[in-house]
């Protein structure tokens, strides 16, 4: 297997969304890239300009200079010649994404529809075609080797999975996105599973507790998908009645949520006899041994960091705690 090419590349990211930064930043260095973060568009362009970066990750909303202003500039200083750019969006509109490809940008992604990997992936698609256009030699590299033990694969799961959600939810940011991807059902429903085996099991009921729109669109493309029945709340104070209604197998709690914090919630489940018998997982960017010591005396389950657990075994980790097998 050869070198990954984002092995030693320079990387700008330019996005002021602190978890997605994150991740996107955990990822690449674990690859072996060199990144650098901004978190508004006038201090990347200052750093776009000095360092003339291998790759340039882009958001477009963004404080001081957005986006598309970085773009602009970048255009007129013939900045975007030699230097690739792939906008990193939350709006999936067709008119936006013409807009900043005419600018000369080499990818758009829609933040709510894609994972970490897949940046990565993308990024890797474009070091590799530049270099290939300049006639140098690209060594073959599988990011993603097969399993020793890979077994056949199931039958993919419905491309447009229902996901139930209760308390202001995340309607507005959903509607831009292209086809392919989640779309937000009113009513709490049953969602869909991956195989006709798993057509038999009874969905895992899990109530999720989370404000962040991004956190919550993404949790809904793996929790669907896994024969999960989700049911969202962003706020703690609603969090108890809506358990009670919805009576779920297992809870996802951050801790830093309007009305009262996850702390607060989880007092409060612990004062009543059904709800202190469902498993809670604490999923927090809270990260101090203070922080988790107190949600583990408070009755929690586990807690893991959000910027440095993979959605997928956070799916993983709900079916444990609630002791079922997974779809």
């Amino acid at each position: 297997m050869g070198k990954d090419i984002l092995k030693g590349a320079n990387i700008i990211l330019l996005e002021d969304d602190e978890f997605l930064a994150e991740v996107i930043v955990r990822k690449l260095t674990a690859v072996g890239a060199s990144i650098k973060r901004y978190r508004n568009g006038l201090e990347g362009l200052a750093a776009i300009r000095q360092m003339t970066p291998d790759l340039v990750l882009l958001d477009i909303m963004m404080p001081i200079m957005n986006g598309y202003e970085v773009l602009q500039v970048m255009a007129e200083e013939h900045l975007i010649d030699d230097v690739p750019v792939m906008v990193v969006s939350n709006s999936g509109q067709p008119v936006e994404i013409d807009k900043v490809m005419k600018l000369g940008v080499k990818d758009y992604v829609v933040k709510v529809d894609f994972t970490p990997d897949e940046v990565l992936d993308k990024a890797r698609g474009i070091l590799i075609a530049i270099t290939k256009a300049k006639g140098m030699p690209v060594d073959e590299f599988d990011p993603h080797p097969p399993s020793i033990e890979a077994v056949p694969s199931m039958p993919a799961a419905p491309s447009s999975p229902i996901v139930s959600s209760v308390s202001q939810p995340t309607t507005a940011p959903m509607q831009s996105i292209p086809q392919q991807s989640v779309p937000v059902a009113q009513t709490v429903a049953a969602a869909p599973v991956a195989s006709p085996q798993a057509q038999t099991l009874e969905a895992l009921k899990v109530l999720v507790v989370e404000d962040d729109p991004l956190l919550k669109n993404l949790l809904a493309v793996k929790l669907t998908a896994s024969g999960c029945l989700p049911l969202y709340v962003d706020d703690g104070l609603k969090a108890y009645d809506l358990a009670m209604t919805f009576k779920p197998d297992v809870i996802l709690l951050d801790l830093m949520i309007p009305g009262m914090d996850g702390f607060g919630v989880l007092e409060k489940f612990q004062s009543d006899a059904y709800l202190k018998t469902v498993p809670v997982f604490v999923f927090s960017n809270k990260s101090s041994e203070q922080d988790r010591q107190r949600v583990f005396s408070l009755g929690a389950k586990m807690f893991k960091q959000k910027a440095e657990t993979n959605l997928s075994d956070v799916v993983t980790e709900l079916y444990k705690l609630a002791g079922r097998q997974r779809a």
